[in-house]
């Protein structure tokens, strides 16, 4: 649940389109289910759904097994 998160820190989005992992500094939530992320170390400010966003230690594996 992206709520753990706080404002800079650099957590891990995955994203179900590409199937990879990217390093994303949190920006905050925005509602309606979407977080502001910025790809780090740089990139450009965008929305993506808070399900897309975990801890760095999470693996693809983690977030799939139910």
């Amino acid at each position: 649940m992206a709520t753990q998160f706080q404002v800079d820190q650099i957590i891990t989005m995955h994203s179900p389109f590409t199937d990879e992992d990217t390093l994303v500094n949190f920006r905050g939530l925005m509602g309606g289910g979407k977080a502001m992320v910025i790809p780090y170390p740089k990139g450009l400010q965008m929305a993506v759904p808070v399900e897309w966003l975990s801890p760095i230690t999470k693996t693809i594996k983690e977030r799939t097994e139910k």
